[in-house]
């Protein structure tokens, strides 16, 4: 049986609660047609040119991302934003967004993937943000080393880590919120975590870290949220049995 964009669409809404779930990003179908035939997904971190140039080489007939073109307010179709668009409907590339949903997914999201490659137990929910609970906490059987921790979420993540060393060089129970989830910094210290595991964050987190006394790990923003859409891909070639391919083109910001 082909699939269409709509088969892939229904899955995400009945399986992300996409509707439910309240959030600045559009989520869902952002660019293209809902009737189109889809043989191979393309799934990224973000919506940008090179990504849809990416998507294309490779023969993609849908693309899927975590941060789309659409986020809360009426924007001009001009420049930038006209360039990307206009690329998306010239190639037929129909572009789906999945914000917030498939951060605090309980099975997929990029949070409880983290949990699971730092190898946590005693998993729930953690990290308030706009009403919503994003999140998750989880802690190690055995406590280990400040430096071991970092050591780990970098080997997991494929990329260099920065850290602000302001709590205990022993780390046992550990908070996490995927990207641009520093603001949970607060709630990681009232919980008694002993490390927060964010992508980046602001200047007035260093000296909300140290006069709190808590670690916080920056993995990136991109990097953290690679896990989620990767989870994703493995579902839809599973659900679907399409080709599914991680575009990766990593934003190389550091905090």
């Amino acid at each position: 049986m082909k699939k269409k964009v709509n088969n892939i669409l229904k899955y995400l809404e009945e399986e992300f609660e996409i509707s439910r779930i309240k959030d600045m990003s559009l989520n869902g179908l952002q660019v293209g047609e809902a009737d189109k035939q889809v043989k191979k997904i393309g799934l990224a971190v973000d919506a940008s040119l090179s990504t849809f140039k990416k998507a294309k080489k490779q023969g993609c007939d849908l693309l899927i991302t975590h941060h789309g073109l659409f986020w809360g307010k009426e924007q001009a179709i001009t420049g930038t934003h006209y360039k990307r668009i206009k690329y998306l409907i010239e190639n037929d590339l129909p572009l789906i967004a999945l914000h917030l949903p498939l951060d605090l997914h309980a099975k997929y999201g990029n949070n409880i993937e983290l949990a699971r490659l730092l190898g946590l137990k005693k998993v729930k929910k953690f990290g308030a943000y706009h009403g919503a609970t994003i999140g998750f906490s989880g802690e190690f059987t055995k406590v280990i080393t400040r430096k071991k921790f970092i050591s780990l979420c970098e080997n997991k993540l494929g990329t260099k880590c920065t850290s602000l060393d302001f709590g205990s060089d022993k780390i046992k129970k550990v908070g996490i919120v995927s990207g641009g989830g520093s603001s949970a910094l607060m709630e990681a210290k009232e919980k008694g975590m002993d490390v927060l595991l964010t992508g980046d964050g602001p200047h007035q987190n260093f000296h909300d870290a140290l006069d709190s006394e808590i670690n916080i790990v920056y993995g990136s923003h991109y990097y953290t949220e690679t896990v989620g859409i990767k989870a994703l891909g493995k579902a839809l070639k599973k659900k679907f049995n399409l080709t599914v391919a991680f575009l990766d083109v990593p934003a190389r910001v550091r905090i």
